[in-house]
């Protein structure tokens, strides 16, 4: 109980998502139409175009790549997410492999964080 709480603090609005893939395995999705988004299934390969707000990945085995994200949030495992610009990547599941290219605006790093095992968080060029 204690590890949910913990999950909920870090991820403030989740519950507010604007779409939910609940069971699809693949999608391209828009984020300047729903910038809030939530994946809660697996072995699935998502795309998203744009700047999303929130992305949480809640499942695992899935492929994700993101243009531009001000806060990612993966909670399952095993995921591997490639990500242009992000703001905040916060990893609590295990086994996730998550590159990015840079912090906001194009410049820096982003706040980053790993409670989770075996995650491997990396900027690329």
């Amino acid at each position: 109980m204690k590890h949910l709480v913990l999950l909920l603090a870090l991820v403030p609005g989740i519950a507010l998502a604007d779409k939910s893939y609940n069971g699809e395995k693949s999608a391209t999705h828009d984020c300047s139409k729903d910038p809030k988004v939530m994946i809660n299934t697996g072995d699935g390969d998502f795309t998203f175009t744009g700047t999303c707000d929130l992305i949480a990945i809640n499942g695992g085995d899935n492929k994700v790549t993101i243009e531009n994200v001000k806060q990612l949030s993966v909670n399952g495992s095993t995921n591997k997410v490639t990500v242009g610009a992000a703001e905040k990547i916060q990893v609590n599941g295990s086994d996730n492999s998550v590159s990015y290219k840079t912090g906001p605006g194009g410049k820096g790093k982003p706040k980053v964080g790993s409670l989770g095992t075996g995650n491997k968080i990396t900027q690329v060029k």
